[in-house]
């Protein structure tokens, strides 16, 4: 099963992490996962992407460019605020320095153009591989989002929280172990580990190398050749001293 890693390296003008930190955890991981993408942003130090993206790039895996959308750009930008039934601009659930969950107009064409522009100024000489658009709202991955987005044409990694604070979210061993099962019963190409692998307890990435490595036990097992299981059967008779035949 393929792995996307998301990691958040800090908001727009403060790095959270060195590109060293960065690279020494993806290392560790696509030592234990198989790891397809990696999705980071949004902080815009192009020099610690142009490190992270010649690692990555050298291990085969691709960089995508993590970008808010309709929310959280008004550092960088001023977009058109979205609007209540009564005309009003949304009020913003929670404040964070560098995060200010102000919601954008999504059917503000000059919104769209400022999303653009932001990619061109900050990032394009950066080697990213694409870009993931976050703060395009939607509903979560439940069986019933599973189901639905197992007949979609396109690649899907639903996503599995693995470092959300308990709480907000649960976020334990046991619930990455179970949500990495359902992804596994619908036949999906894997799952993007989100939102900040940098800040996963390290437990969570064990549940996951756990039930990898069980999953690789399984398909050698069933995938054994005929010519072992018939020496394994010919020295358990030898073993019991009974006659061989055939």
């Amino acid at each position: 099963m393929k792995y996307i890693l998301q990691i958040f390296t800090g908001p727009w003008y403060a790095a959270n992490h060195k590109p060293k930190e960065v690279i020494g955890k993806i290392g560790a991981i696509a030592s234990r996962l198989t790891v397809d993408k990696v999705i980071i942003g949004w902080n815009t130090e192009a020099s610690a992407y142009q490190e992270i993206g010649a690692f990555l790039h050298g291990l085969g895996i691709k960089m995508l460019l993590w970008l808010p959308v309709f929310s959280e750009i008004s550092e960088v930008s001023e977009p058109d605020r979205a609007m209540d039934i009564f005309g009003k601009p949304v009020i913003p659930p929670i404040h964070q320095p560098g995060e200010d969950f102000l919601f954008g107009c999504p059917s503000s064409r000059r919104n769209v153009q400022i999303v653009k522009e932001i990619y061109e100024r900050f990032f394009s000489g950066c080697g990213f591989d694409g870009v993931f658009l976050d703060k395009i709202r939607g509903q979560s991955f439940l069986n019933t989002q599973l189901e639905a987005v197992s007949h979609a044409a396109c690649e899907k990694y639903p996503g599995i929280e693995i470092n959300y604070r308990e709480d907000i979210a649960r976020t334990d061993a046991e619930y990455i172990t179970e949500s990495l099962a359902a992804v596994k019963s619908f036949g999906l190409e894997g799952a993007a580990l989100c939102w900040n692998v940098l800040l996963a307890p390290e437990a969570h990435i064990d549940a996951i190398a756990r039930m990898e490595n069980d999953r690789s036990e399984n398909k050698k097992l069933t995938s054994l050749p005929e010519s072992g299981i018939l020496f394994g059967r010919r020295k358990a008779y030898e073993d019991d001293g009974l006659p061989m035949f055939g």
